[in-house]
């Protein structure tokens, strides 16, 4: 995906929490109405099922308030991490002047296997697989567990935590099975992982052991990292995996 297609995602996302907002009010108006003015025909037949069942409403507003606050939650998670990947991506550009190839949101395929990566970069430097994480709060757990813990303070100081599934076990799969297609295609290259927790307020406190996937709590740090790399790839590599990324992208 495009950054000018992550922008259209990103305005998109808010009209639908417009929406959101808009179904969320619509049951009080209507009742409101209802009540004020029955008369109205397009009220008549409503009125006349109120009266005949007056616990109508109340369920319509309830189910109506908890489907509405569920998916209100998921669209402005899902927002926080499109923005969090567009912050990534303007900060890319840095790496994009230097000639390295940026893709953005590639659909993976591998036989049975499907998966979205954030980024893979290519250039002289090597290959790498960027997986951005906009989470907040305290992160804890082990690299090879299946879910890590995500602990979370409220605005009344409440805290509360949640299982998240661990980035880093996600992108060393992604790494395995983009190696497998680079290979399939007379690619064999180092493929190199990384999880880039994005946001200031997240605390990462993962214990690492033997494991290859780096993490970064700073693009300006990761992209330092990419840029002084070891130097294995010339330009025929390069445009033959491009060649390849392009191919499994369409």
């Amino acid at each position: 995906m495009k950054n000018r297609s992550l922008l259209v995602e990103i305005l998109f996302l808010y009209v639908k929490k417009i929406i959101c907002i808009i179904t969320f009010a619509m049951p009080f108006v209507l009742t409101v109405t209802l009540f004020v003015n029955p008369k109205l025909n397009i009220f008549k037949l409503l009125y006349k099922i109120v009266e005949l069942n007056n616990f109508i409403i109340p369920i319509v507003i309830v189910i109506n308030f908890i489907l509405t606050i569920i998916y209100y939650k998921k669209i402005t998670i899902k927002i926080y991490g499109i923005r969090g990947e567009y912050k990534v991506y303007r900060k890319l550009k840095v790496i994009k002047k230097q000639g390295y190839k940026v893709f953005q949101n590639i659909n993976l395929k591998n036989n049975d296997f499907k998966a979205q990566l954030d980024f893979i970069i290519i250039g002289v430097t090597g290959i790498f697989i960027v997986e951005v994480k906009s989470l907040r709060g305290n992160i804890t757990g082990k690299f090879d567990d299946k879910y890590l813990m995500k602990t979370k303070k409220s605005k009344a100081g409440n805290e509360y935590s949640k299982k998240v599934y661990n980035p880093i076990k996600q992108v060393s799969t992604h790494v395995y099975k983009l190696a497998t297609i680079l290979k399939e295609n007379g690619v064999n290259k180092w493929i190199e992982g990384i999880v880039l927790f994005s946001n200031k307020d997240l605390e990462v406190n993962i214990e690492m052991g033997d494991n290859t996937v780096n993490i970064f709590e700073n693009i300006d740090e990761l992209i330092r990292y990419i840029l002084n790399y070891e130097n294995i790839l010339n330009e025929k590599d390069i445009k033959k995996i491009e060649k390849v990324l392009l191919k499994i992208m369409k």
